[in-house]
């Protein structure tokens, strides 16, 4: 399934744009990070894209159908939204990874606990750190956790906020590498670390002219 967001523009007040005229489209297996300065209207972009906040003018679809109304919840079901700072929670890492999946819209899908312990491999992280309480995580270690529960829900595409900004380089690296491993999704990657963008692509869109750069 393809995302093509067609002339987006999102103003302040109605009167300042924040952005105006974006378009773009993604394809299964792609992979485009963004950059661009702080403020500049990433995150709202991104939200744009999967319909988490207005925009005055321009459409989305999912495949060859705009995205509207009813067909909103489903949508996100299938193209996840992750930003840098995960929602508050109480519970154990375990009780914050069963949340999605009592949901009407995820009652098809299962939790793989196969598939979780074996993530938890992939990040160097022992079977008790499911016993941890979200509060007493770190603020990496709750970025992790964030995706590890995205992707045990099989997304088609992800638009990612800086979801490994509070991470060190080694955690890093390895989230990278869970995110990455399935190539059949798409994902769109914001991102102020040209290191990042160095090891994986080294191609990035500008922000907001969505122009494709090369890092030196």
């Amino acid at each position: 399934m393809n995302l093509k967001a067609l002339n987006l523009s999102k103003t302040f007040d109605e009167l300042e744009y924040i952005f105006k005229d974006l378009s773009l489209e993604i394809k299964a297996g792609d992979l485009i990070f963004i950059k661009g300065k702080s403020g500049s209207g990433k995150t709202l972009f991104l939200k744009s894209l999967c319909l988490l906040t207005d925009f005055q003018e321009g459409k989305i679809f999912w495949g060859d159908k705009e995205v509207d109304g009813a067909d909103v919840p489903h949508f996100r079901s299938e193209v996840h939204f992750l930003n840098q700072f995960p929602t508050p929670f109480q519970g154990t890492v375990l009780d914050y990874i069963k949340v999605p999946f009592s949901f009407n819209l995820n009652k098809k899908k299962h939790l793989d606990l196969e598939e979780l312990n074996s993530f938890l491999k992939d990040l160097h992280l022992k079977e008790d750190f499911l016993k941890k309480r979200v509060p007493h995580l770190s603020g990496g270690e709750k970025q992790l956790l964030k995706i590890i529960r995205s992707l045990l829900l099989h997304p088609k595409g992800l638009l990612l906020d800086e979801p490994t900004s509070s991470m060190d380089e080694e955690m890093k690296k390895r989230a990278e590498e869970l995110i990455l491993k399935k190539k059949e999704r798409f994902i769109i990657w914001v991102t102020h670390d040209e290191a990042q963008i160095q090891r994986n692509s080294k191609t990035f869109y500008h922000f907001p002219t969505l122009k494709s750069e090369v890092l030196a």
